[in-house]
């Protein structure tokens, strides 16, 4: 401390104090790195970053509708309070979701955990969702069964459907109907979306872990880079009641 240009010692008060408050200072104020991606009235998606011993704190009651795609290999302590839930390690790139009544995700390996989070705020009394219905998606066959070379369903709950893409130069997929997503660069992407209600097409260009938002439909998609464009798609899936829609 200075005081009158001269340095004088902290007094043992003042550092007691500064002790007892980063004692009571949660990890994840301290420590936890996050960014967001997405943040709308559906979802939410965010990169974080737990070094070793960090906790991120979440709220219980959302965690039915959370998915965790790995950035890297890790292992994590899901807890309810005091109590270990789960211990479980995880791999890159393949998704899983939240055991229920987890309170709190705690890094415990000797290296970094680095994922994308996904949050659900779709609810069944959003009557005006865009695309099909719980039920209509069940009935229809996922992309990958016309393009299985191309496309991979990596995880699917109630939820969440997770679709892998792996296209190669000029590659293209047909029509496919599709609820509302995140797309999730892997690698450099540079695709385009040509739908089939207007015929209008889109053309996005990502970095890896750069994601965006779309609204369901019907889309054909295409590969206009010169190199493999790796990629996810996150479908939000709609609340468990029947609507009528055409895409």
């Amino acid at each position: 401390m200075i005081v009158n240009g001269k340095i004088k010692p902290l007094s043992l008060s003042v550092l007691f104090f500064i002790a007892f408050f980063l004692s009571i200072v949660p990890t994840t104020l301290l420590a936890l790195d996050s960014q967001a991606h997405i943040n709308n009235e559906y979802a939410v998606v965010r990169e974080v970053t737990l070094e070793p011993g960090d906790t991120l704190e979440i709220e219980e009651e959302s965690t039915r509708k959370w998915l965790i795609y790995p950035l890297s290999d890790y292992s994590i302590i899901h807890k309810h309070g005091d109590k270990i839930i789960k211990q479980s390690r995880h791999r890159r790139g393949e998704p899983y979701s939240i055991p229920k009544n987890t309170s709190s995700l705690q890094n415990n390996g000797i290296s970094e955990a680095s994922f994308l989070e996904f949050q659900s705020r779709i609810t069944p009394s959003m009557t005006n969702i865009p695309g099909p219905s719980f039920y209509e998606l069940s009935q229809q066959g996922h992309i990958s069964e016309k393009a299985s070379k191309l496309v991979k369903k990596i995880f699917d709950n109630t939820f969440f459907r997770v679709t892998e893409y792996v296209m190669t130069p000029c590659s293209q997929l047909p029509p496919h109907t599709i609820s509302n997503h995140v797309i999730v660069g892997i690698s450099q992407t540079f695709i385009n979306h040509k739908d089939s209600k207007d015929n209008s097409n889109n053309h996005y260009y990502l970095d890896p872990m750069e994601s965006i938002w779309k609204k369901a439909g019907k889309y054909a998609i295409d590969n206009q880079s010169e190199s493999i464009s790796h990629f996810l798609t996150v479908e939000l899936k709609p609340p468990e009641r029947y609507s009528n829609y055409s895409p």
